[in-house]
Order: C-alpha cells, then sequence, then structure tokens
C-alpha cells in the first residue's frame, strides 16, 4: 500500500511508508521488477517441478491458504510470511497424518493469532536490536 501511495500522494503517504529518499535502498519501480522477477523464476521452476500446469492448482483454496499463511507470520513484516508458510507446511504434514479434521485446529490458530497476537508470529519472536 505504501509502495503504490508514494508516488501519487508523498505527504499523505508519510505515516504508512518510509518517504526519505536517503535512506530508501529500493525505489519503487525496481522493487515491482524484482517482485516480478521472483515471481517468473517461480512459475518457470513450477512448470518445470510439475510438467503440466492446469488452472485447478491455482483456485480459491490456494489463494485462501496464501493469505493465511500472510496472516499467521505477519502482515507487515518482511519474514512473517516466510515464518507463516514454514509454520503452515510443518502443521499441515503433522496434522493431516493425525487427523482427517486438521483444518479446525488451522482455524482456532487463525482466529487466536488474529485476536490475541497483533504482527502475527514474528511479533512473537524478539528482535535483535531489541533492549526489552
Amino acid at each position: 500500500m505504501g509502495a503504490i501511495s508514494i508516488p501519487a500522494r508523498p505527504a499523505k503517504a508519510a505515516p504508512i511508508a518510509n518517504t526519505n529518499e536517503k535512506s530508501a535502498w529500493i525505489s519503487t519501480p525496481s522493487a515491482y521488477v524484482i517482485s516480478g522477477m521472483i515471481c517468473g523464476f517461480s512459475g518457470a521452476l513450477l512448470g518445470n517441478f510439475t510438467t503440466f500446469i492446469s488452472p485447478e492448482m491455482i483456485d480459491w483454496a490456494r489463494s485462501g491458504e496464501l493469505m493465511f499463511m500472510v496472516i499467521l507470520g505477519g502482515v507487515a513484516t518482511t519474514f512473517g510470511p516466510l515464518l507463516g508458510a514454514i509454520t503452515f507446511i510443518i502443521l499441515e504434514e503433522v496434522l493431516s497424518t493425525m487427523t482427517i479434521y486438521w483444518h479446525l485446529p488451522f482455524g482456532l490458530l487463525l482466529i487466536g493469532v488474529v485476536m490475541f497476537v497483533k504482527g502475527g508470529l514474528s511479533a512473537l519472536i524478539p528482535k535483535a536490536g531489541d533492549k526489552e
């Protein structure tokens, strides 16, 4: 959201994004280019791995899983979605071997994270520069 609003209205974007050009290490167009390169490379690897890509691979359930991973790990952090994806995959593998109703603990976990842990699981990990 901040990357989109900075070029349009820098003064209004100041509370949600870093608009100081001296401290910004990457520009907005560069961020889109890098993101597109990573997504393209990931798609090429997926096509090579599966040898066939069908529309079923990216349906609404997969989109929901991806959103779950991001919310679980932490929305406004760099490594939060990665932490959420790792946690999601490990829990899915473990819980699916224990019960066929493995979606229920996932739903309870999501409700707990949204209600009680602001910032996702990445907020529970202390940062290196924190003194507290």
